[in-house]
């Protein structure tokens, strides 16, 4: 019986004609809804500020509440490894091979110092930091930023050995120091023994 069929559904072009005037204003009344709400998200920005510029050859100090950057400190050329330590933060440059040694609390840099060998890596303790190459480690003494001791990691007839990116760590009372050609050596961090 077609009594009992559906009504057939009008298209949106038919609705359109039927109420040409209608459809027109919700059509142009959205658009310009839309167009709204994208100029207060262009213009407003939202509540997102804009994100802190820190220059090169810097670190960014960060506020753990509100997770911005509030300040930016200087450092050598190309900082890399970050450790903490001895009541300092300490950073490895790796274009110039220097240790940027910076108080946390003033925000500034204590020194910079080169430790004359490759920065391939950088650890610290609660007595100072370990900056570490394929063929030995150095620890830098917080007091008075220079070599305040060397432990050989190879003989001396290896020094030919390419120096690469050397992961230095600190735990369990001795320095872990990785080896381009993939041990790990152990130096005692007391006795500045190679175990």
């Amino acid at each position: 019986d077609p009594a009992l069929d559906l009504p057939a559904r009008e298209t949106v072009l038919e609705a359109l004609h039927r109420g040409r005037r209608g459809g027109l204003v919700v059509i142009l009344g959205a658009a310009l809804l839309l167009l709204v709400a994208g100029a207060a998200v262009v213009a407003g920005g939202g509540d997102e500020p804009e994100p802190a510029q820190v220059p090169g050859n810097s670190v960014a100090v960060v506020d753990p509440e509100s997770n911005r950057v509030i300040a930016s400190i200087p450092t050598g050329l190309r900082p890399d490894d970050v450790a903490a330590g001895a009541g300092f933060i300490w950073i490895a440059n790796a274009a110039d091979d220097t240790v940027t040694q910076i108080a946390p609390r003033r925000q500034e840099v204590v020194s910079t110092t080169s430790p004359r060998l490759s920065v391939a890596g950088l650890a610290a303790d609660a007595h100072g930091v370990w900056v570490g190459d394929s063929l030995r480690l150095v620890r830098l003494d917080p007091d008075f930023p220079s070599e305040a001791r060397v432990v050989r990691l190879t003989p001396k007839s290896t020094l030919h050995e390419v120096v690469e990116e050397t992961p230095v760590a600190t735990g369990y009372g001795s320095v872990w120091s990785g080896r381009a050609y993939g041990a790990v050596a152990r130096v005692d961090a007391k006795t500045y023994a190679v175990l």
